[in-house]
């Protein structure tokens, strides 16, 4: 097939690299805007039976008025240790702030009202927001002000501050330093929207602050505007955390395509010093890259596929690392057949025949290995698995085809500046005029293989047995500490960024679950929540959870029976608005009563028709950060409690019905209707910490199930082409051993660069890095392997090996470097886990590169060929007669080019 493809390239490759333009054009122009087929967020990725999203089903259907999104949170305080909140300060909150806020745009939506109409003042400042340009920042276009457009303003769904009448006291804290102010969104935290929004929000707490050009400073008509003195004001909430992730990925992104391009063009011009030869490289792959890319989002804007926001940074590293190699390689024997005199035509010709299995295989089980990917639960996953093995097959045809189509249309150019001859030579699989070239030629490179071949002849089981000690406590390291993982955002932020700074001050005043309060919906068909009975009992269930709160980690529980909380401030609010009712008239008291008890019921019991008076809610504030690790421990023992507590109010239900029944009865009276019997109450939680929960459970089963699949598809496809059971399962596990390697040394490295943040590494590291490492290692032990089998026909069993090992160490060597490089490229982004992932992969590679290819695998095969594991030899994979042939290699041997 491949000789057929090989003829085929060399007579029509002027054809085929118009084809590939054609493609890229017709692609160009059909592929649809990225943000229509780009799906954003992270918990939209979650199963669809997932508990919080099935709870957040529930949420809308019963309480279809209230908004479940994110929120922007402004922090108001005064840092002082002696210094409170005065009247003054909350009156600047109430009547200068927020309707600088609303004259800027934000606009409430609460109780069903029409935006407010702007005071003069407000219509001045909004002229003032009009003439302020944005410069340079992700997202804008140009000439765009400070004003919000309609479409941001459309995702604004409400503002509160510490006068809302029903939540007002609970955004000042309890030390009378801070308080809150509350700009609900109808988006998701991470979606694009409000990078512009927040940003916008950031600029006028600039120029309030007098922090800002002199020409864009308020005018002093506004002067009362300006912030207060020792009154600081800070942005935190979901969505700006999530806004600062959406542009962290950017940068990394961004950061990512420089470095990996710079990278690779440095460490080919190194090896080659020709520049065409160097391009035809990076051609090859840019060209792959962005076909796939469009392609993938032509197959998502019809539906045929999901994509989601940063695919395109996980294709590009791997499509440049895989592609890389692939062009190396037939470049490498495109070269050799010039050397032995073949023309043009037929190097091209040749090189594809000769190297396009080895190729194919290659790719195979790196797409065969990520692929399976695609069988996970996590959308992310799923996608991302598709993704790369289309990308990865369209470079494997680019490389095959596009590449030797260029270097034909190259001709002799393609070696420039080094055309002196009309036939290039080459030492082994280099130029003799690159630098690697002139090391190969002043022998340096070929003592240094040799040498490493030699050890491994007279020694392979000591050195076999002190690699594998060396590297076993890291091993046992990244074992101990595989589920240690961070779920937190925050922790993958750099402290400087704005809601690393929010959430800081957030928690100086209040408690971290604050800005991300847990939903717990409780849906009873049998049960009228809105029964004073029944409230009395939810309110033993609050109690109840009350009384364990330090254990579950609560701090806060707000529901029908307790709607402003059981905090102090809560509850000294709670004291003030009674007392207020008390010294009404009889009949002021009893509409008093009676409008606060509607308003009360209408936000904590469904009046949807379908879940009228059968589903009540209850609001739960955890201590920690909703997005920790200890959060999701929280979490989880409290979902576990609560499951007993409300049994416990079932019961307490049913025997409230069997007292009245024997009232009744003891009076004579029948029920119209008999009572329904009480069936256990189903509960359903939800908020950020419930998703980052199932997140967190989902991931825990894919890592389990990838885990298998790749390793199983790896070891078929090892099989398939090798054909030799059990050193195929020894291949396997090299790389196995290598994954948890990289895992223990990623753990300490990072540990030890921030001991006092560390939180784990990120989630997604382990799932990729096994996935990535496991795929794309095999191949090398491929390219050995292979070469192997063909030096044993006409050596031996030993000897083939260690000329193999000889013949191959500086070509894998340099593919294994170039694939490194562009894994580092991940480490120049700002995000953390976007840094662990592209060090362990780099570490990892470099690792199998030059320690387990050429040293674990070729030892254990020598330990098999001359039977040193005794009786279990051919358990293992060994021939039936031990290899005795252990002669040393003559002279010419030692330094003859590889065939």
């Amino acid at each position: 097939m491949f000789e057929k493809l090989g003829k085929f390239v060399s007579r029509f490759w002027v054809l085929i690299i118009c084809v590939w333009i054609a493609i890229f054009a017709a692609l160009f122009n059909a592929a649809p805007n990225p943000d229509t087929v780009f799906k954003q967020g992270e918990f939209a990725f979650l199963p669809e039976d997932s508990p919080s999203r099935v709870a957040e089903e529930i949420f809308r259907e019963a309480f279809p008025d209230d908004i479940l999104a994110s929120s922007v949170v402004l922090v108001v305080r005064r840092p002082s240790l002696d210094s409170e909140l005065d009247q003054k300060d909350k009156d600047y909150i109430h009547n200068d702030l927020v309707p600088a806020l609303e004259a800027f745009g934000v606009y409430s939506h609460d109780e069903n009202v029409e935006p407010p109409q702007l005071e003069p003042w407000q219509q001045e400042l909004q002229d003032h927001y009009s003439k302020i340009p944005v410069v340079g920042v992700v997202g804008f276009a140009e000439g765009e002000t400070l004003l919000l457009t309609e479409k941001e303003q459309a995702v604004i769904y409400r503002i509160r501050d510490w006068m809302h009448p029903r939540i007002g006291h609970l955004l000042g804290s309890e030390d009378g330093r801070a308080s809150l102010i509350l700009i609900d969104l109808e988006t998701e935290f991470v979606e694009d929207v409000n990078i512009k929004l927040i940003y916008k929000i950031e600029k006028i707490r600039e120029i309030l602050k007098e922090q800002t050009d002199e020409e864009f400073r308020l005018p002093e008509s506004l002067e009362r505007l300006r912030i207060p003195p020792g009154l600081e004001l800070s942005l935190s909430g979901s969505a700006t955390v999530g806004r600062d992730m959406r542009v962290a990925m950017w940068e990394s992104a961004r950061n990512t395509e420089f470095a990996t391009f710079w990278l690779v063009l440095i460490l080919l011009l190194l090896i080659y010093r020709a520049f065409f030869l160097a391009i035809i490289p990076l051609l090859t792959v840019a060209l792959s890259v962005s076909v796939s890319m469009m392609f993938l989002m032509v197959l998502a804007d019809h539906g045929i596929l999901s994509l989601f926001k940063d695919i395109e940074t996980y294709v590009t590293v791997l499509v440049y690392g895989a592609g890389v190699d692939y062009c190396l390689f037939l470049i490498s024997r495109y070269k050799e057949e010039l050397d032995r005199g073949a023309t043009y035509d037929e190097a091209i010709s040749n090189s594809i025949s000769k190297v396009g299995a080895a190729l194919a295989a290659s790719a195979g089980t790196s797409s065969g290995g990520i692929g399976m990917m695609a069988f996970a639960e996590f959308g992310k996953f799923q996608q991302a698995g598709i993704a790369i093995c289309i990308s990865l097959l369209i470079c494997l045809i680019a490389a095959l085809t596009f590449a030797p189509a260029l270097l034909r249309l190259a001709g002799k150019w393609a070696f420039w500046p080094h055309m002196k001859t009309e036939r290039v030579g080459q030492v082994g699989w280099f130029a003799p005029t690159s630098l690697i070239g002139k090391l190969i030629e002043s022998g340096l490179v070929d003592r240094l293989w040799a040498g490493i071949t030699e050890r491994i002849r007279q020694t392979p089981g000591k050195i076999w047995v002190w690699t594998i000690l060396a590297m076993t406590p890291l091993a046992i390291w990244g074992v101990l500490n595989y589920n240690n993982l961070s779920y937190g955002l925050l922790s993958e932020l750099p402290s400087e960024k704005m809601s690393v700074q929010g959430a800081k001050a957030v928690a100086e005043h209040f408690p971290e679950g604050t800005s991300g309060p847990v939903i717990v919906v409780l849906r009873n068909e049998n049960v009228n929540f809105s029964e004073s009975e029944t409230v009395d009992l939810i309110g033993k269930l609050s109690k109840r959870i009350e009384q364990n709160k330090d254990e579950l980690g609560v701090a806060d529980i707000r529901s029908v029976a307790a709607p402003t909380g059981i905090s102090a401030i809560a509850r000294a609010e709670e004291k003030k608005v009674q007392q207020e009712i008390d010294a009404m008239t009889p009949g002021e008291r009893l509409i008093a009563n009676r409008l606060r008890n509607k308003e009360i019921r209408d936000y904590f019991l469904s009046k949807s028709e379908k879940y009228k008076d059968s589903v009540t809610k209850l609001e739960i504030v955890f201590q920690n950060d909703p997005f920790s690790r200890d959060s999701i421990a929280d979490f989880v023992s409290f979902r576990h409690s609560l499951r007993e507590l409300v049994d416990q109010f079932d019961a307490d239900v049913k025997k409230q019905q069997d007292e009245l029944r024997k009232e009744l009865e003891a009076e004579g009276e029948t029920l119209d209707e008999p009572l329904p019997e009480i069936d256990q109450t189903e509960i359903f939680v939800l908020g950020s910490t419930a998703s980052i929960t199932d997140l967190k459970n989902v991931t825990d089963r894919d890592q389990i199930r990838i885990d298998v699949l790749v390793l199983t598809a790896v070891y078929v496809i090892l099989v398939i082409l090798l054909r030799k059971p059990k050193i195929c399962l020894y291949l396997l596990a090299t790389v196995f051993f290598t994954y948890f390697v990289s895992l223990g040394v990623t753990f300490v490295v990072f540990y030890l660069l921030d001991p006092a943040g560390f939180s784990g590494l990120d989630w997604k590291v382990p799932v990729f890095l096994f996935t990535i490492l496991i795929a794309v290692g095999e191949d090398y032990n491929i390219l050995l392997i292979t070469r192997i089998e063909e030096e044993q026909e006409n050596r031996g069993l030993v000897e083939g090996t260690l000329l193999a090992l000889r013949k191959t160490g500086s070509i894998i060597s340099s593919c294994g470097i170039i694939m490194a490089g562009t894994f580092c490229s991940l480490m120049f982004g700002t995000i953390v886990g976007m840094q662990q992932l592209g060090f362990a992969l780099a570490f990892g590679v470099l690792l199998d590169t030059f320690i387990v290819r050429p040293i674990l695998v070729p030892a254990w095969l020598l330990l098999l060929y001359r039977r040193q594991f005794g009786p279990f030899s051919t358990l293992l994979g060994a021939p039936p007669v031990a290899d005795t042939s252990d002669s040393q290699p003559t002279s010419n041997e030692n330094n003859s080019p590889p065939t």
